[in-house]
């Protein structure tokens, strides 16, 4: 069994005779340089002509077992007939060892692989690839079913199996440590949550993380054991767990942490404002809440550490992605009627006129969503005036972002519109996402790059997020766009920040800045050193 003591390091056990695999593997060596040019032992395959179909059946030539040079020369066909030369086909000499471990169906049914990482390529000096085969385990069949359980959320199944299973050959399995983690888990997410053995399987837990400490198992584990502890309310193992987790990028276990250092502050006023502020990123994230951070932000508003305007902020973005559970959440909290605001969600041509702005802000972008073309006829006929310009404006750039996606003609003249309706709001107006977030600025961009229309393009980049004004493509055709307003000095200015970045718009830049592209330098030739180390990965 191969050490795996780093996360992501886990047991391989594939079989790489597939060509696919060693394909995939020589690309990856090429495109991070270790390799150079490769020089691998090429071995020409017995009978060529059969494959070459230009070539007649008098041309075949048998094939060279030993190592050809990069440099060989071609082989050409002993014919009369004045037919090319037809090249001869290469194929990898792989010499296969034997291994007893577990059959390939398993690792890519279980660990999701890519097969690249199962490869184990073994380069010598004579430059051959040597692959190992793997065999079969006693415990494969018992592994699977135990698995197929585990993602079904069966228990009583899982129990079943694992009960009848042989223990000595599961237990010397090189993958049982995947069906203690399977088991784990599926204690964990047992509710009610047994209190009579819960403190027997917290430690069984958490000896279990302590010898998968840095590993893709102790971390996918480790994730469970937090929501497992978000329900006991254990808050503050809670907040000794999260911070172990290698990637802490999941909103729901984030907004748990915060939760647990929420019900811990004991209601410090500072603390509490430091932790609103850390949190809210994630209320403005341009995605579902989801239960755990609906409870984080119910409780911030509650302590007053979410106001009006944030609400309205986290309304527009659920609006902008449609996000039914989200528009509930937000609309609840600003004092909607929740009759209304069905009304507005399921049937939102009868909610148009609504004399609440705010109720007539989820029809129409709804509304929009199913008929941009009529929302927008409706809209210039009917718009309220004396509605907020915040709401008028954002009502008018989603018809314009809905327009756009569909490649509606009207799109420009939409989105003119709400660049007019928004010339009264501030410059706080940015922060808020008064005319959408980037996502729907970028979509309002393309349809005045597709009309030509510079001066819209440089207002609409100027409404995007520092973030988005930072973005490449928008850089780029900011500059662009001041070059058709003849301020020559500041598109060179964007242009040669751009030329310096190595992607698609700093090759452009370059282009208009009338230099020429130079490729980068060819790599060096491996050292045998540098083949040893690849050898022995």
């Amino acid at each position: 069994m191969l050490p795996h003591k780093k996360i992501f390091s886990i047991p391989r056990y594939f079989n790489p005779a597939h060509s696919l695999a060693i394909k995939l593997s020589l690309a990856f060596a090429l495109a991070i340089g270790l390799l150079g040019q490769p020089q691998l032992a090429i071995a020409e395959k017995t009978e060529t002509t059969q494959k070459l179909k230009s070539a007649p059946k008098s041309t075949a030539t048998k094939a060279s077992t030993a190592p050809q040079k990069p440099k060989a020369q071609k082989t050409k066909a002993k014919t009369a007939s004045p037919a090319k030369p037809q090249p001869k086909p290469q194929t990898l000499e792989i010499k296969k060892t034997e291994r007893p471990s577990i059959r390939p169906v398993i690792p890519a049914a279980l660990l999701g692989l890519s097969l690249v990482s199962g490869v184990t390529v073994a380069a010598s000096q004579s430059n051959t690839i040597t692959v190992a085969q793997t065999g079969q385990h006693d415990g494969d069949d018992r592994l699977i079913q135990l698995r197929e359980a585990f993602l079904r959320n069966d228990q009583v199944e899982f129990q079943r199996i694992f009960s009848q299973s042989d223990q000595a050959p599961l237990k010397e399995h090189p993958l049982y440590p995947y069906v203690q983690h399977w088991t784990l888990r599926l204690k964990l997410s047992q509710r009610p949550i047994a209190e009579a053995n819960a403190d027997a399987l917290q430690r069984e837990v958490l000896r279990f993380l302590a010898r998968h400490d840095g590993e893709s198992l102790g971390e996918q584990l480790r994730k469970t054991y937090i929501e497992w502890l978000a329900d006991r309310e254990s808050w503050a193992q809670l907040q000794l767990e999260y911070p172990k987790l290698i990637f802490q990028d999941e909103a729901p276990l984030q907004c748990l942490f915060h939760f647990a250092r929420l019900k811990l502050a004991s209601g410090e006023q500072e603390t509490l404002m430091l932790i609103a502020s850390q949190s809210k990123q994630l209320l403005f994230a341009p995605r579902p809440l989801g239960a755990a951070c609906g409870r984080l932000f119910s409780e911030f508003k509650q302590q007053g550490q979410i106001d009006q305007s944030a609400l309205q902020h986290r309304l527009r973005l659920a609006l902008e992605t449609n996000q039914a559970a989200a528009i509930r959440w937000a609309a609840s909290h600003l004092g909607l009627p929740s009759s209304e605001v069905e009304r507005a969600l399921d049937q939102p041509e009868k909610a148009l006129r609504s004399s609440n702005p705010a109720i007539g802000q989820i029809a129409w972008t709804r509304f929009a969503r199913q008929d941009s073309i009529e929302a927008y006829r409706r809209w210039r006929q009917n718009e309220q005036k004396s509605w907020p310009v915040s709401v008028r404006s954002f009502i008018t750039a989603q018809i314009a972002s809905m327009s756009m996606l569909r490649m509606q003609a009207q799109a420009i003249d939409v989105t003119r519109d709400a660049l007019r309706e928004s010339q009264a709001l501030g410059a706080s107006a940015i922060d808020q996402a008064v005319l959408g977030s980037d996502e729907s600025l970028a979509i309002m961009a393309r349809s005045s790059l597709r009309a030509q229309d510079w001066d819209s393009l440089q207002q609409i980049i100027a409404w995007m997020s520092p973030r988005g004004q930072a973005d490449p493509t928008w850089q780029y055709w900011r500059a662009r766009a001041y070059r058709q307003a003849g301020d020559e000095q500041a598109a060179q200015t964007l242009f040669k920040e751009l030329a310096g970045q190595f992607h698609f718009y700093g090759q452009l830049s370059l282009e208009d800045l009338g230099l020429s592209i130079e490729l980068p330098p060819r790599a060096a030739t491996p050292t045998k050193d540098e083949l040893r180390a690849v050898a022995a990965l």
